[in-house]
């Protein structure tokens, strides 16, 4: 009945009522879920990287997740299922190879498969608990990312200089010394994959990303080929900078490659609107594209004046498109001729 315009209920019809707030909060918490989840096509299986020594196989199906690959020169000691802390205890063997399966139910979300090797490194990959089944997820983003290794922009020969020397009468003199780096870093290798792989470990171990420099404001200086030699700190244009010119010396067909990235608990979702910018490289070996990105590769960090040395890693030297599209966009791809 009305009184004073209020409807007034009793018994049952008010218990209903009052569930009704409950009820829409509920409606509404699904509905965010749902909206903030990645929605994946999976991927059966995840091949890390195309690298023979440097790889994980993982394998989802149902309840279980089978891994298997090899890290070498070291070899891993633990893999973690996190956020749920569960620890593998892989099974290696002489050569390096390793085994481990996982059977686990888990709650619908995103997990990390955390790799830590023997020299310390720690890497991580994505998968998913999606309705009472292990996903990997095949990205979208991945087939725009193979789409834009077709669009290579070929870049001038005076802006190419510039990325080499502050002065251009210093070019000649510093693809010269770009020369005998890159002759001295190969010496050994039987081949374009052991060359451009070997680049790459140098890069990685003997760079320093510039945390100062990125914090202020990054000029061509900071990223040009005569600097990163003398002060072994640059950002990652410059990582990509020097990795490609060292590969050009050895002949080796390389491009770089701009983006968006995302970063370690940040949904995937975001990455088509991530205006977080980054460069990487790939180079043309045996009719494919071998992706590199050695700014990722190490943790070599120059910050407040000092160098710290940090871990490196090989997760990112030919990298599959399936992995590196959990965490690259590929905007722009252009071809610098230094020689």
């Amino acid at each position: 009945m009305k009184r004073g315009g209020i409807l007034r209920l009793k018994g049952s019809e008010s218990v209903h009522l009052r569930m009704i707030p409950f009820l829409i909060c509920v409606f509404i918490a699904l509905l965010l879920i749902g909206c903030n989840a990645d929605n994946f096509n999976p991927l059966h299986e995840l091949i890390t990287s195309y690298n023979p020594h440097h790889y994980a196989k993982i394998t989802a199906d149902g309840n279980n997740i089978s891994i298997k690959g090899r890290f070498y020169p070291h070899t891993v000691s633990k893999i973690q299922l996190t956020p749920s802390n569960i620890q593998l205890s892989p099974q290696v063997n002489s050569d390096g190879e390793f085994t481990s399966t996982l059977t686990s139910a888990g709650k619908n979300g995103e997990y990390g498969l955390n790799f830590t090797l023997e020299g310390g490194a720690t890497f991580y990959y994505r998968i998913y608990r999606q309705n009472g089944r292990w996903i990997l997820p095949d990205y979208s983003i991945s087939e725009r990312n193979r789409t834009r290794l077709d669009s290579i922009i070929e870049i001038e020969k005076n802006i190419t200089t510039s990325y080499i020397a502050d002065d251009g009468v210093r070019t000649g003199d510093v693809l010269d010394e770009i020369k005998n780096l890159s002759d001295e870093i190969c010496n050994g290798a039987n081949n374009d994959y052991e060359r451009a792989l070997a680049i790459s470990q140098w890069v990685s171990s003997n760079i320093y990303y510039d945390l100062d420099a990125s914090d202020d404001s990054v000029t061509l200086t900071n990223i040009t080929l005569e600097n990163i030699v003398a002060d072994r700190r640059t950002v990652c244009a410059g990582f990509a900078n020097i990795y490609a010119a060292l590969c050009s010396a050895q002949g080796i067909d390389t491009i770089n490659i701009r983006g968006g990235t995302i970063q370690r608990n940040i949904s995937h979702s975001m990455l088509e609107g991530s205006s977080e910018r980054h460069e990487w490289n790939a180079v043309w070996i045996d009719e494919r594209w071998v992706i590199v990105d050695t700014t990722w590769n190490t943790q070599n960090i120059y910050s407040g004046g000092e160098y710290r040395d940090g871990s490196t890693n090989l997760k990112f030297f030919d990298i599959s498109i399936d992995a590196i599209s959990a965490d690259h966009r590929f905007d722009l791809v252009e071809r610098r001729r230094y020689y």
